[in-house]
Order: structure tokens, then sequence, then C-alpha cells
């Protein structure tokens, strides 16, 4: 398929952000629960343990954001050069980017790693077929249906049924009324949590009440695409608001529950922290300042193109380096056979990571430029 376009599509600070939420789902499943004993008792740092070594949901919502921030300018780009959407080359980019790591991982869980722990395939959880058809989210809300280490894809199976149904809703409605594609699946979306609202794994794990961070990442592309009013807000700002900004957004991820009832905790929580989400992907791509941004973090822009495979992979390193190394070298030392253990898990996951996107995954992205007509990096 021939390139429509050569100039390339790039959001340098977004490397970054995606780098930051991998990190703290990181240190939540490395860290969190053998740590959690030995939290500070006073109120502010117990809170600001818990913020640090809890946050992996807001990670994962923070990816959510950022795909449908990314999927939708995506598409109205093509839109816009093209003059339509090219829905099966958009199905054989997000295959080629998906599936290879997806089906290596889940392959891998139940025909090497299974074995190795003493559970063997067919003895495995019913709910096991739901990992090939991209539903691991729905095998969650069954008991025993997560299967370890393959459970971690269950947001990229909620990805990956977003992608399905995104383009196809673009096709179905004119062009013309597409911006009410984005309330549309909010509200849909809210209404589903609050019809729930007494079920943690529902509200955590279902498909469609996680589709309003993503149709909310959707609604900001939308924004900033057509709208130089919403952007020239994100570039006027001064460097003081922004820090007013991120501060606020980070004490309401910090002590927001505490002011909200349980029951409503991940309804409300959740629309304000995806709003904070939303505003970081604009002021990184947009604020004319450079301070504050991500792309100034060699690290941060670096490693922030590896996060797929850092996000797929990281449980089994963490649990090897936990059978490797953690349980010997500090005798009932829970706490720094956990900290030790984590650093070299933290560094198997980048050593691992940079092999797999440069000899597993690399072969495929390079063949997903083949189905592109807007280049991205």
């Amino acid at each position: 398929m021939n390139k429509t376009i050569t100039e390339k599509v790039f959001f340098p600070n977004l490397d970054g952000l995606r780098y930051i939420a991998f990190a703290v789902v990181f240190i939540q499943h490395a860290f969190s629960i053998p740590f959690e004993p030995f939290f500070p008792k006073s109120y502010v740092l117990n809170k600001l343990s818990n913020a640090f070594f809890w946050a992996g949901g807001y990670g994962v919502s923070c990816f959510f954001v950022l795909s449908g921030f990314l999927i939708t300018y995506l598409l109205l780009l093509e839109k816009q050069r093209t003059g339509k959407i090219d829905v099966p080359a958009f199905y054989m980019r997000r295959t080629l980017r998906i599936w290879p790591l997806y089906f290596a991982l889940v392959l891998f869980t139940f025909f090497v790693y299974s074995p190795q722990h003493g559970t063997l395939f067919p003895q495995l959880t019913p709910e096991k077929w739901k990992y090939f058809y991209f539903l691991t989210n729905m095998a969650y809300l069954i008991p025993g249906g997560g299967i370890h280490p393959a459970g971690i894809s269950w947001s990229v199976a909620i990805e990956e049924q977003f992608y399905l149904i995104w383009p196809l809703l673009f096709l179905a409605i004119p062009f013309r009324w597409s911006k009410w594609i984005f309330p549309s699946v909010m509200l849909l979306s809210i209404s589903f949590r609050i019809q729930h609202h007494a079920s943690y794994d529902v509200l955590y794990y279902h498909t469609f009440a996680n589709f309003y961070d993503l149709a909310l990442g959707g609604l900001t592309a939308w924004l900033a695409f057509n709208k130089s009013a919403f952007r020239f807000f994100f570039e006027s700002r001064t460097f003081t608001e922004r820090v007013v900004i991120y501060t606020t957004g980070i004490l309401l991820i910090i002590f927001g529950k505490s002011i909200q009832p349980d029951e409503w905790y991940l309804i409300i929580q959740r629309i304000l922290s995806t709003t904070f989400f939303a505003f970081i992907i604009m002021d990184q791509c947009y604020a004319s300042a450079g301070t504050m941004k991500f792309s100034g973090n060699d690290f941060l822009s670096k490693w922030g193109k590896y996060t797929y495979g850092m996000y797929m992979l990281h449980p089994l390193a963490i649990d090897y380096s936990h059978e490797w190394f953690g349980k010997y070298l500090f005798k009932d030392q829970i706490v720094l056979n956990t900290l030790f253990a984590g650093v070299i898990a933290l560094s198997l996951t980048h050593i691992v990571c940079y092999v797999s996107f440069h000899y597993f995954e690399t072969p495929f992205l390079k063949l997903k430029q083949r189905f592109s007509h807007i280049q991205t990096r």
C-alpha cells in the first residue's frame, strides 16, 4: 500500500507520559503488598505511601486516555488527508502492533510458565478461551478467571475491543455529526458505572466501564484537531497556572478517596482523574513553554517507545526475579528481598523489552507501515 503523506506525525512528549504510566503500574505490582504493612500511620504520610505504591489503576487509566487520543487524532488526520477512513488498513495496523506480543505472552503463559509452576494447560480455568479472543478483562469477572501472568493483558483486551468498534462508528455516523460520538459513549459508560456502582470488579474490568476513558481521549483529540481556541487555551497557560493544575491533579489522586463515599469512588474519582490526564496530554502537546515537558528527559523519551512490551512482560520479570534472587540474598528480610528483586525485575524488564522490540516486534512494525496512510514514529 502506498503512503498518502510522507510527513511523520509524532507527539514527542507523550513517550515520557507512557513511561510514567508504566512506572506506576510496575511499582504497584513489584512492591505494594510487601511494603504496605510498613506504611506510616500518620494520615498524610499514609496517603502519600498509598498513592505511591497503589497508583497502578491510574497508570492504566492514563494509558486508556492516551490511546483514545492518539487513535482518534490519526483517524481524523487520515480523513482530512485522504477523504476517508480505511477501516481494513486500520485493523491491519492494530493487528500487527498488538497481536504478536500479546499472543506470545498468552502462549508462553499456558505452555511454559504454567507447567513450570505446576499447572498444565488443560487444568487451567475454563475461562482460558477468552484470552485468545481479547476478552481477558471479562475473564476477570469470573472467580478464578485471572490467569497469571497473561492476566496483565486485560487492559490491552479492552483497547482491542475499542479499536474494533471505534472506526466503525465514524463510518456509520455522518462525519459532520461525528463530534456526538464522544459524549454519547461517555454518557453510556457513566450510566453503566452508576448502575454497577456497588461492584468494584465490574467498575474496574468491564469494557463498558472503561470506554469512558478512551472516549474522553478521543474527544480531546477531536477538540485539538478542530478547535483552535481549545489548543490556544493550553498554548497560553503560564508556568504558574500549569504548576497549580498539575499540583491540584496530583493532590486529587492522593487524597480524593478520603472525600468521597467508597461506593462512588470509582465513578467520580475516575472522571476527575481522567480529565486531569487529558489536560496533561494537551499540555504536553501544545503548551508553548518547554518547561515541564517530558521530551526534556532523555531517559523518559528513549524508553517510552518500549512501554507496550514493558507493560506486558513486567509481571514475568517480577516473578522470575523473585524466584531467582529475591528469596536468598537477605534471609527473612521481606522488604529488602522485595526491594532487591524489584530492582532486578525493573532492569530485566528493560533488557527483555529492548530485545523484544528490536528483534521480535520490529519486523511486524515495518510491515505495519505498509498499511499506513499517515506515517508515525
